[in-house]
């Protein structure tokens, strides 16, 4: 069972009981894109509160969504994880897209943020930024004493050394984790597998910390924006062109074949 998350309106976020990948479209090298827009009868889309976004949703009867967090407790979150205390640790990308052209995405705002419930009311009312002052952050995971963080082309390893959930050590593991470019274009993931590797999507990189020091590998190419894995370990990711793809047989017992090709 893995946890879905969607934002809307004035910053909702729900979580739900799939997965779901994000994708970004943009102009391509000497290509200008048709304003295809202005040809179309565009309904309102009006923003919505939390609570009328909620509303908007149609769910299937199977499932059940619930008000978690919203504005402003939290903002422009891209990615979320949670600890054994039931804490949700969140990526804020705040640097995404301030204008039409992207101008300004190099500003150092974005945050990783813990969200708690207090009160037991199954909605988060504290908030403690864990670190701050990153340029478009985009994935994180926990491993042995502390939290990796990937802020490409860096990821970080991070260490609370007081328990008071703020990062007080940041050590350099890689400075080749991706590039920051186009968001659909750049590494992310930091999924745990079953064997302890560390996978990613857009990207051929996985890694595994033994005996407190870091092991990289250059093995398989994953998918595009997001990667999760089911209770078996399989490894799910998407690409722009398919929606889902999954390694039934694990892709590195594959790539032993050396005419394996591992992209979608």
């Amino acid at each position: 069972m893995k946890m879905n998350l969607k934002r809307l309106g004035s910053g909702l976020l729900v979580v739900g009981l799939a997965f779901s990948a994000l994708g970004q479209a943009g102009d391509r090298k000497g290509h200008v894109m048709k304003e295809v827009w202005k040809e179309m009868n565009v309904p309102p889309a009006p923003v919505l509160s939390p609570e009328e976004g909620l509303k908007s949703i149609t769910m299937h009867k199977d499932f059940k969504i619930e008000l978690v967090a919203a504005e402003p407790l939290v903002e422009d979150p891209v990615a979320i994880t949670f600890d054994e205390d039931g804490r949700m640790w969140v990526v804020e990308m705040r640097g995404f897209m301030p204008n039409v052209d992207g101008k300004g995405e190099d500003a150092r705002i974005g945050v990783i943020a813990v969200l708690e419930d207090t009160n037991g009311d199954g909605k988060m009312d504290k908030r403690t930024d864990f670190l701050k002052d990153l340029q478009m952050p985009r994935a994180i995971g926990f491993a042995k004493g502390g939290v990796l963080v990937a802020e490409p082309p860096f990821l970080w390893f991070c260490e609370d050394l007081d328990g008071d959930l703020k990062a007080d050590k940041k050590t350099k593991i890689m400075d080749d984790y991706g590039l920051q470019g186009p968001v659909e274009h750049t590494d992310n993931g930091l999924l745990r597998g079953l064997d302890n590797w560390y996978y990613n999507a857009k990207s051929t990189k996985r890694f595994r910390q033994v005996d407190g020091k870091w092991i990289v590998e250059n093995r398989v190419f994953r998918g595009q924006w997001g990667i999760t894995k089911d209770d078996l370990g399989r490894l799910y990711h998407n690409a722009n062109s398919a929606p889902l793809y999954v390694d039934v047989v694990h892709g590195e017992t594959m790539a032993r074949n050396p005419h394996f090709d591992s992209r979608p």
